[in-house]
């Protein structure tokens, strides 16, 4: 499998299989494109690892008000520390990640087996296994023949889409992580206040990508949540 292949082909794989790891984002950045971008995932479309650790610090104290799960106002030192430390690195994460799966679409829009169609999201580049554009404000989307898909926005916004239409989404705007499973069980959690919502009208779901003429497979329509769950249940973390 050609380079730029395998880094695609990895960071839906990645981003999925790491999301419910607790965490070693960035210790593997000095390995090849294809690890590297499978690493560069798991900070990407996960929590990060250290607010896993706060919320389970503070989860005894938590306490249910309208629409929300709150966390207490005051966290412990070390986790406020850690949740600084983690936002810095996720930073750097979030850009290093976008860059080599640019680099990687670029690669592969050369490559001899590759062919292009254009869409209503743009120019698409296919073989028989990926199918990878880039949208008018910049995102790379990654769709793979199983109906598995992913956007990656250059500011770190993350859509992860899974065979079975279980998703998460990350957006460093508001600091949400919103987690659905198949059975419709959902959950956003606030990475920066530890707070778990329990109103899912203000769940957005993410709009699957258009359907590509040569391509064999099909992006797979987001879950609609339909059930609060417990955010730690949901993703393992």
């Amino acid at each position: 499998m050609k380079k730029s292949i395998a880094v695609l082909s990895l960071t839906i794989a990645g981003a999925l299989g790491l999301a419910a790891c607790s965490g070693n984002s960035g210790t593997n950045s000095g390995t090849n494109s294809s690890a590297s971008a499978s690493a560069s995932a798991s900070a990407t479309a996960s929590a990060p690892a250290s607010t896993s650790a706060a919320a389970e610090t503070t989860k005894a104290e938590t306490k249910t008000t309208q629409g929300t799960i709150s966390a207490p106002s005051g966290l412990p030192s070390e986790a406020t520390e850690a949740l600084k430390k983690s936002e810095d690195s996720n930073q750097q994460e979030t850009s290093a990640f976008y860059s080599a799966v640019k680099e990687s679409l670029n690669e592969f829009k050369n490559e001899s087996d590759v062919k292009k169609v254009q869409t209503s999201d743009g120019t698409v580049y296919y073989n028989y296994e990926v199918a990878v554009f880039e949208t008018k404000d910049g995102a790379i989307v990654i769709i793979k023949n199983t109906g598995a898909w992913s956007r990656f926005d250059s500011n770190g916004g993350t859509i992860v889409v899974e065979e079975d239409g279980s998703w998460i989404k990350t957006n460093p705007e508001d600091n949400l992580y919103t987690a659905v499973k198949a059975d419709g069980a959902a959950a956003v959690l606030n990475t920066k206040t530890l707070e778990q919502t329990t109103d899912l009208s203000t769940i957005e779901i993410p709009k699957a990508p258009a359907r590509i003429d040569g391509f064999r497979g099909t992006a797979k329509t987001p879950a609609k949540p339909t059930k609060v769950g417990n955010f730690s249940e949901i993703t393992g973390l």
